[in-house]
């Protein structure tokens, strides 16, 4: 899937360029890779399978050689969590890893 490469490189890109101790911004992030939304497009795309895709991306994302911490919302969460509550949860612990957060 083009869609998982491109998700894959740019992934690797950012772990290398962006250092979150050093880094100064205004919007409020867990990781370098923060969020992201997959969206069904088209008229055979369906809610389902934005949210298979999304699971499919974010466990390649979590093996080797990234190993990213991936955290799922919407759809592609078991019980449908929204983001601000996973991202009220996460930010509680201070998680500094990069950790993408995947809905569709």
């Amino acid at each position: 899937m083009q869609l998982a490469a491109t998700i894959h490189a740019v992934a690797q890109q950012a772990l290398q360029c962006i250092n979150l101790t050093t880094h100064i911004a205004q919007h409020p992030r867990l990781g370098v890779l923060d969020h992201v939304s997959l969206h069904p497009l088209g008229p055979e795309a369906t809610l389902s399978l934005a949210a298979q895709a999304a699971v499919a991306i974010g466990q390649q994302l979590s093996q080797q050689p990234l190993q990213l911490p991936v955290y799922y919302y919407g759809a592609a969460h078991p019980a449908g969590r929204r983001l601000a509550e996973i991202r009220r949860q996460l930010g509680k612990q201070q998680l500094q890893a990069s950790a993408p957060l995947f809905d569709s």
